[in-house]
């Protein structure tokens, strides 16, 4: 019996019937379907089928919870407790206590879960376990092993299950079938020397894996049960042209930008001599290793900073003795100039009254000065980052949507939302309800999390064309590390296609 008239789409009660088919899969699987899919509701309404009378465990980040909670209370008579210190829910977890526990990645890391009596587990965004010398993989590891060893049933969740390499496959196939010897799941470098090879980095000496597969697509066509459902893809009998054939498309501009006179010469003088005088300071930007170099010039084009002096600790790697050392770090002051932010301004510019918009950006320190910029075009703005406590977030996400044309609304409250991407790529919905603008002000190095940035706007719900900016300063770095991105995006899409 459930609590409502929700229904599963034909695709989704296909994938929990294949699941639970149990023909050879050893109990577990990987949904590895984009955004938007509906992985969410094919992993409760196979733990509910499975009618196991003891613990459903969700592992998931937090700020997924509502939507786990929602999902079961419209297919389930049962509730959903969440785990967190202090809460009695603990004791009723490792007693076996019969229900659903929801408990976050960073909280459940400090718990051995191989001997609590787990029946169903579901490991939601599992690419924060594919790092296999991690706390996260050796938790899920382990609560894996516990639910194998009792007969129980594991599946996995993620559209970016390998993280941004292919050799990121291990922590996932080792989680869900650490006994299959045949296919190389039980130890990494036999893994990385079926399916891709290794070499040696120049820099550190160390093996490293290859990024590229021998097959494109073998590790996913190897496991015992894995399925994506992609846009844009023919991936299955039900998705001859994709998944969400119906949905509008994403349109991206490109938006090239010339750095201003101050910004060009600070960059030119830094790449040059590894150094640069910024502004009449006492203390040049330094930049001795390469991916200092690269931060620091990637600084440069996204706006004029100014150099500020602070102090860390510094451990002798000999010695173990700690010392307090100086060093440089680059600020943006609320009005510096650049020419990324007059391009913002340009665009937001040409918007309609109350229009909505999400600004991405990887810069935590540079969402200051736009959302100054913003403020001066008396447009409410507001930020989104790791700063921002969950209940604030809550509150922006209520007046975004709420007051959106898009949605219904007289346009007042929140208009743009100033994103982090590293802190709004995963589990925030309901953007795509009241906006269809996207600026990129810059891009993360972690391509996993512009990936799941760009899931939050074009989704399920979407009604109208997305509108993508994506601004890119000439004759940078920058334009070298978005070819490198468009790189790693088209191995691992072969990848995950299987």
């Amino acid at each position: 019996m459930t609590t409502s008239n929700f229904q599963l789409r034909k695709d989704q009660l296909a994938d929990v019937e294949r699941f639970l088919s149990d023909d050879g899969q050893d109990g577990a699987g990987l949904n590895a379907s984009q955004v938007g899919a509906g992985k969410t509701a094919v992993a409760v309404e196979a733990a509910r089928r499975a009618a196991y009378s003891g613990v459903k465990m969700i592992i998931a980040p937090l700020n997924t919870r509502d939507g786990w909670e929602r999902t079961i209370r419209l297919l389930s008579d049962e509730p959903m407790r969440w785990l967190r210190k202090d809460d009695p829910s603990i004791v009723d977890c490792i007693n076996g206590r019969q229900g659903w526990y929801f408990g976050g990645w960073e909280f459940m890391r400090q718990y051995g879960l191989d001997e609590v009596p787990i029946d169903f587990l579901i490991l939601d965004e599992v690419h924060r376990a594919q790092n296999r010398k991690s706390a996260s993989f050796v938790m899920a590891r382990d609560a894996a092993r516990g639910v194998q060893r009792r007969g129980g049933m594991r599946m996995a969740l993620s559209a970016t299950p390998y993280g941004n390499r292919p050799s990121g496959a291990f922590g996932v196939s080792h989680i869900l079938w650490p006994h299959r010897k045949d296919l190389a799941f039980t130890h990494y470098w036999p893994f990385v020397d079926r399916y891709m090879g290794k070499h040696i980095n120049q820099w550190s000496g160390m093996a490293e894996a290859n990024d590229r597969e021998y097959t494109p697509g073998e590790i996913a066509s190897v496991m015992p049960l894995y399925w994506r459902h992609e846009q844009g893809f023919p991936c299955c009998i039900n998705h001859p042209n994709g998944l969400q054939e119906d949905l509008p498309e994403r349109v991206i501009h490109r938006v090239k930008v010339s750095l201003s006179a101050s910004q060009r010469k600070l960059y030119d003088e830094l790449q040059a001599n590894m150094f640069a005088w910024i502004e009449d300071n006492d203390y040049p930007v330094e930049a001795g290793f390469p991916v200092v170099m690269a931060t620091r010039l990637r600084q440069i084009a996204l706006a004029v900073p100014r150099t500020e002096m602070a102090k860390r600790i510094k451990v002798d790697a000999q010695t173990g003795e700690r010392s307090t050392v100086d060093y440089v770090t680059l600020k943006y002051d609320p009005e510096t100039k650049g020419s990324k932010l007059d391009a913002v301004q340009d665009i937001v510019s040409d918007f309609q009254p109350g229009e909505r918009c999400v600004i991405f950006t990887h810069s935590a320190g540079i969402i200051t000065p736009i959302l100054h910029r913003l403020s001066k075009m008396h447009i409410e703005a507001a930020r989104w980052d790791g700063s921002v406590p969950q209940a604030e977030r809550q509150r922006t996400k209520d007046s975004f949507i709420q007051g959106s044309p898009q949605n219904g609304g007289n346009g007042e409250g929140v208009q743009v939302i100033v994103a982090q991407i590293g802190a709004i790529g995963e589990g925030v919905d309901g953007l795509q309800w009241a906006c269809s603008n996207e600026i990129w002000y810059s891009m993360d190095s972690n391509n996993l999390l512009n990936i799941q940035a760009a899931g939050r706007v074009r989704r399920d719900g979407q009604k109208t064309v997305t509108n993508a900016w994506s601004l890119e300063a000439e004759d940078t770095i920058e334009q070298d590390q978005l070819a490198s991105l468009d790189r790693q995006t088209r191995i691992m899409t072969t990848a995950l296609r299987g």
